[in-house]
């Protein structure tokens, strides 16, 4: 929580020196218009939102915001990657003003999937508060729903929002149906 709170107060216009430094050599063009650093503010936001909601409502599933850590670290950067070194398929989305490419949305898809069935596999099992073991069966099914989900969520979002919204929105839903 703390990174979080040093992330929004980092400026171009901070009085403090280490705050201006740490927006100077991080900072991007379109962050310039927000005022401060959005993506590293979003990105630290949703890991203490995810991780302090896990600890007082679900400690015991603790695999789900580890697995939407995950694909906010990994897949996002390997779909943005991929996309545009191989991007050949072009998907527009005019509401965004911008295109992603369909090799893209596949290797988040992919990564996403093997990331999450790792996460709900390991965590599920050696679960250290209750020791419920995740089926392989639930832990496939977790993991499609979850990597799926997380890829619409990724081609929807604006990209200064998807570290905020994939593992949120991704998270929350996924958790949500199964309580059902």
């Amino acid at each position: 929580s703390s990174m979080t709170l040093l992330t929004l107060l980092s400026s171009k216009k901070s009085n403090v020196k280490q705050l201006k430094e740490l927006y100077d050599s991080i900072g991007e063009e379109a962050e310039e218009r927000a005022g401060y650093l959005q993506g590293p503010f979003h990105y630290c936001l949703s890991i203490t939102i995810l991780i302090t909601f896990f600890v007082i409502v679900a400690p015991d599933q603790m695999y789900f915001p580890i697995a939407g850590i995950l694909l906010m670290i990994i897949s996002d950067t390997l779909a943005s990657v991929i996309g545009k070194k191989y991007g050949k398929r072009l998907i527009n989305l005019p509401w965004l003003k911008t295109t992603r490419s369909l090799e893209g949305s596949l290797a988040f898809f992919v990564s996403g999937f093997i990331l999450c069935f790792i996460a709900f596999t390991f965590l599920g099992v050696i679960d250290p508060l209750t020791q419920i073991h995740l089926s392989l069966e639930a832990a496939l099914l977790y993991s499609l729903i979850t990597s799926g989900l997380a890829t619409i969520v990724e081609l929807i979002s604006p990209s200064t929002w998807d570290d905020l919204t994939i593992p949120i929105a991704t998270v929350v839903i996924v958790f949500l149906l199964t309580l059902t």
